[in-house]
């Protein structure tokens, strides 16, 4: 269930203070678009670095409850489009024990596998990259990679109550130029569309509110890691997500929780309250985060949830906009 906004956090007379008031009188008002006011009020909550952007947005919108309607729109518009729809990648093992063998890495040399001049690179040597910098285990709830058991590039511990499964690899964000989704406020008023001009794409909306450059290319390994097939579909939706609990200063941390929406369902999931795998992008991970919390508070997510029964109806969501909560 959607939680209402609480009441003002921020200190007056911070930019933020003035525009999380500008959330709750939308909110207050009886016509009032309230997933709206509450994605808004939410992000500026729950923003992964400084909300002076977001706070500027809103701020901007001088209490004009079409523009704040639109700016809400965006974000949670932004966020549904910013998740992966494409399969999941496989992995291919056999061509794991030739590529250590090129690059004179042993298997478990995940540093030597994933270095700075491999960053970039596509197909199945990323995939396998990723696999060794995870150390062959899903990221999430710790299950050791069957395949590469199998092969003997790792070992599984049966003691500690580690089990094993098919690997997929997983995007935090998938590919958000503008030539991937065009321009993404055709759900907009004309007048709201022009205000809001700016949101060419999901990536446009996304590092504009959240100051955080996205990434161009699916094919990072700064934005992949492994995961188990059955959790790949939440993460997808937002319903699992990593929360950085080291100082924000510190992006080399590699300390998580692990957080569902509804809250506390780990069990059911199968998986653990923390993680201190190594990890891709903290940055990536940060606004994933705050996009599954802004999602499930605002209820957003019940709209996302429905929207990815069809994976095909988010491109037609950015094709016309064709969602009538707002």
């Amino acid at each position: 269930m959607p939680e209402p906004l609480p009441p003002n956090p921020f200190d007056p007379p911070s930019h933020e203070h003035t525009a999380y008031e500008s959330c709750l009188n939308l909110q207050s008002l009886w016509f009032s678009p309230q997933v709206a006011a509450r994605v808004l009020g939410y992000a500026l909550i729950h923003h992964p670095g400084s909300s002076m952007a977001m706070a500027r947005e809103i701020s901007g919108c001088d209490d004009n409850a079409e523009f704040m309607a639109g700016l809400g729109y965006l974000m949670f518009k932004g966020s549904v489009l910013a998740q992966p729809e494409s399969p999941p990648d496989s992995i291919d093992i056999a061509a794991l024990s030739n590529l250590s063998q090129s690059t004179g890495a042993s298997p478990n040399d995940a540093k030597k596998l994933v270095s700075k001049d491999s960053e970039r690179c596509s197909g199945s040597q990323l995939r396998l990259q990723v696999l060794a910098r995870d150390n062959y285990r899903c990221i999430l709830s710790g299950n050791v990679d069957a395949a590469s058991l199998r092969n003997g590039l790792t070992t599984i511990d049966l003691v500690a109550g580690e089990r094993k499964a098919d690997m997929e690899l997983c995007y935090i964000f998938k590919m958000t130029g503008d030539e991937e989704q065009g321009y993404i406020g055709g759900g907009l008023t004309d007048v709201a569309r022009r205000k809001l001009g700016w949101a060419s794409s999901a990536a446009a909306v996304l590092e504009r509110l959240a100051g955080i450059p996205m990434v161009q290319d699916i094919h990072e390994a700064e934005n992949t890691f492994t995961i188990s097939p059955n959790l790949h579909g939440p993460w997808d939706q937002l319903q699992i997500s990593l929360h950085p609990i080291a100082s924000e200063e510190d992006d080399s941390s590699n300390m998580y929780e692990i957080h569902t929406y509804p809250p506390s369902e780990n069990t059911r999931y199968g998986l653990p309250y923390r993680t201190t795998n190594t990890l891709p992008s903290r940055r990536y991970l940060a606004l994933h985060d705050a996009c599954a919390k802004i999602a499930y508070l605002s209820g957003a997510g019940e709209v996302m949830e429905r929207l990815f029964l069809d994976v095909g109806n988010a491109r037609v969501l950015a094709e016309d906009g064709g969602i009538g909560v707002f």
